[in-house]
């Protein structure tokens, strides 16, 4: 279950999300179990935050940082991840069929049954 006080944070907008990360960089955020369908998270530190049963489809996520994230087996189609930081993130299993890439960072991101049908890596740093 997400601590809600980290939620509502974050539903006051990446500036704040972001400052209050900067202050805080001892406590690994809790969104686990949270909807983020058609939430505006571009820009957005979420790297090392715990996700467990997060809904992130619909969710714009470009230039998040998304470093370490555990994304095993989740649905990200068509997802706009441009210029998001996804290094050491697991993505294995996950479909990221259509989604777009243009500018993300891969390295060292574990990607084994990633499926990337369609999506566009133009740029795309591994």
């Amino acid at each position: 279950m997400a601590n809600q006080s980290h939620l509502d944070l974050l539903k006051q907008g990446t500036f704040t999300w972001n400052m209050w990360r900067r202050e805080h960089l001892h406590i690994q955020p809790d969104l686990s179990g949270a909807t983020f369908y058609g939430v505006d998270l571009r820009g957005a530190d979420l790297r090392e935050a715990l996700l467990h049963d997060v809904d992130l489809k619909g969710a714009f996520m470009g230039g998040a940082n998304l470093s370490g994230l555990d994304l095993r087996g989740r649905d990200l189609s068509g997802m706009d991840l441009n210029t998001a930081n996804l290094s050491g993130a697991n993505l294995q299993g996950s479909n990221l069929k259509g989604a777009s890439l243009r500018g993300a960072v891969l390295k060292g991101a574990i990607l084994i049954n990633t499926n990337f049908a369609e999506a566009d890596l133009t740029d795309t740093a591994t």
